[in-house]
C-alpha cells in the first residue's frame, strides 16, 4: 500500500481552500430578509419598462350563432283554450271525420292539418277553392257576439278575395250574414276576418251555423283556425255585412249541403212515442 506524504496533504488542503473560495455563481442562492419585490430587484438595463395596459374602447363581438338549423315550437294540444269561445271546437282539436260528435259540419280526412301550419294547437284544417264548413255553437244572452278566425293563404296576399265566413241558418233562408276580411293583407303569415252581430230574436227555432269557405274564385287553398265567437255588446263597431247577391246561388248550394250533413244521415222521420210520460202502466190489479 503506497504512502502519502506530508507534502501532499498539505497540497491538496491547499487545492481545496482555493475552490471552495472561488466565485462560482450560486444557481439557486437563498433568499434574503431585505429582498424587495420582483420590480424593485430587478436588473437596471438603461431601457425604459412600459407595462401594457387594457384598450379603453371595448370592441362589441356580436355572435350571431351561425346559420339557423332549426326551429322550436311550443303547442298546447287541446288549442286555446277560451272560456268564453261559444263555437263547440274553435281550434279544430276535438274534431274529426266520422265522429259521433259534431262541431264542424263537412269535414274530411284530407281537410286535416297537423304541425307548424297551424296558429294555435296542433291540428287546423285546409279548404280549397269552392269548399266551405260548418261549424256549430250556441248564442249568448247578450244583445251581440263577435266573431272572428283566421286564414292562410296559400298562393295570395289578398285577404278579401280569398276566403270568406258567413253566420247563416242552416235550415232555412234568409238573416245571412258575412264576416269580412279585417286585414288586406296577411299579417306574419295569417289574414284575420272579424266582425261584430246582433244576436237574432228567433234562436230558439233554428239551427245557426258558421261558415268558413275559401271563395270560388280563390287561387289557392286556406287553412283555417282559430275561430271565436264571444258575447260582445258593440265595442269595436265593425259590423257584419249583408251577403252580396252574386254570393247567393253558392250560399244557397252550400245550405242544401249542410243540411245533407246534418244527423241522421240519410234523413228519416222519428219514430213515434209510445209512452209519452214514460211511466209503466199497471195493470188493474197492481197493489192488490
Amino acid at each position: 500500500m503506497k504512502r502519502i506524504g506530508m507534502p501532499s496533504v498539505l497540497l491538496w488542503t491547499a487545492m481545496i481552500t482555493v475552490g471552495c473560495d472561488s466565485a462560482a455563481p450560486d444557481v439557486n442562492p437563498a433568499p434574503r430578509a431585505d429582498a424587495g419585490t420582483q420590480k424593485e430587484a430587478s436588473v437596471d438595463t438603461g431601457l425604459d419598462v412600459v407595462e401594457a395596459q387594457a384598450p379603453d374602447v371595448e370592441q362589441d363581438v356580436v355572435d350571431d350563432g351561425g346559420p339557423m338549423i332549426r326551429q322550436v315550437y311550443q303547442r298546447d294540444p287541446f288549442g286555446r283554450l277560451d272560456p268564453t269561445n261559444l263555437l263547440h271546437d274553435g281550434d279544430f282539436e276535438l274534431s274529426a271525420a266520422d265522429s259521433m260528435q259534431y262541431p264542424w259540419l263537412g269535414l274530411t280526412a284530407s281537410n286535416y292539418v297537423t304541425g307548424v301550419d297551424c296558429r294555435s294547437g296542433l291540428r287546423c284544417i285546409e279548404l280549397s277553392p269552392s269548399e266551405y264548413v260548418a261549424g256549430v255553437f250556441v248564442w249568448p244572452e247578450t244583445a251581440a257576439v263577435e266573431v272572428s278566425f283566421h286564414g292562410k293563404l296559400r298562393s295570395s296576399q289578398d285577404c278579401e278575395k280569398e276566403a270568406v265566413g258567413v253566420v247563416m241558418m242552416a235550415d232555412a233562408y234568409g238573416g245571412e250574414l258575412m264576416i269580412p276580411a279585417k286585414t288586406s293583407e296577411p299579417v306574419d303569415g295569417w289574414c284575420q276576418y272579424a266582425a261584430e252581430l246582433s244576436v237574432p230574436s228567433n234562436v230558439g227555432y233554428h239551427l245557426w251555423v258558421l261558415l268558413l269557405a275559401a271563395r270560388q274564385q280563390a287561387t289557392g287553398a286556406v287553412v283555417f283556425d282559430d275561430v271565436t265567437m264571444v258575447a260582445s255588446s258593440f265595442r269595436t263597431g265593425r259590423q257584419a255585412l249583408s251577403v252580396p247577391s252574386q254570393d247567393d246561388a253558392w250560399l244557397k248550394q252550400a245550405r242544401k249541403k249542410i243540411q245533407g250533413w246534418l244527423p241522421p244521415n240519410p234523413p228519416r222521420k222519428p219514430l213515434p212515442i209510445r209512452n209519452i210520460t214514460a211511466k209503466k202502466k199497471l195493470s188493474p190489479n197492481a197493489g192488490i
